[in-house]
């Protein structure tokens, strides 16, 4: 793949359109430049919903949400996807580990 060609998903540009917090990723990758959006808004609905589900709404589920949140907007998705893994490693409820899946999902399908 040529590094002057960026390709995007048209789906993700329509939900990011019709969002007000947008990460924008650039991914350098062997093959070439790779560019990503990321809808925010509707990842940390996603998130607040696993966070919910596995932790009840004790402190420690918005803390541990916040923190996955401002970790994604600093860094990128990799340290959430090991965060939602070491949880998952945790949990004993495969419902829960269905929620925490769902939101890997949700970004892994917009990379």
């Amino acid at each position: 793949m040529p590094v002057s060609r960026i390709y995007l998903n048209r789906k993700v540009l329509r939900q990011a359109t019709r969002s007000f917090e947008v990460l924008n990723v650039l991914c350098i990758s062997l093959a070439g430049l790779v560019a990503m959006l990321l809808d925010i808004f509707h990842l940390s609905e996603h998130l607040h919903a696993a966070g919910q589900y596995c932790f009840g709404n004790a402190p420690e589920a918005r803390l541990w949400v916040q923190s996955r949140l401002t970790r994604l907007k600093k860094v990128g998705l990799h340290p959430l996807f090991k965060a939602i893994d070491e949880v998952a490693r945790s949990l004993r409820s495969p419902k829960k580990k269905e929620q925490l899946r769902i939101v890997k999902d949700f970004a892994l399908i917009r990379l």
